[in-house]
């Protein structure tokens, strides 16, 4: 029994950053399941028929790339920010004051923000 009918994403660069294949089998797993994706960016997606593989292929490139830029950005700057005698993270000896929950933050964030 199908518990949803459509998962809905801010941008499809949001369903993953493993690349392109991994979009096309969480996209295959959600049509198996008669599932529609939804984007809220993309929404033209919906519309332009046989060249939706096109894009989403497209639309995957780009946010792959563009983690792994991310990525070796902040990288470069940590290491620029340590070599000039900074401190990374969080201060010495700072503490949690109440054990974070690792299990279900998403939904718990969905529910405090009334979406759930």
């Amino acid at each position: 029994m199908r518990q949803f009918d459509a998962v809905v994403v801010w941008a499809l660069d949001r369903v993953t950053r493993q690349g392109v294949s991994y979009l096309f089998q969480q996209i295959q797993a959600l049509h198996q399941y008669d599932v529609k994706l939804i984007s809220m960016q993309e929404a033209w997606l919906e519309s332009i028929g046989e060249l939706t593989e096109v894009f989403v292929a497209l639309i995957g490139f780009i946010a792959s790339y563009e983690s792994k830029r991310r990525s070796d950005r902040t990288k470069a700057g940590m290491d620029r920010a340590r070599a000039e005698g900074k401190h990374i993270g969080r201060p010495k000896g700072k503490k949690d004051k109440v054990p974070r929950e690792r299990i279900g933050y998403q939904v718990r964030g969905a529910k405090e923000r009334g979406v759930l």
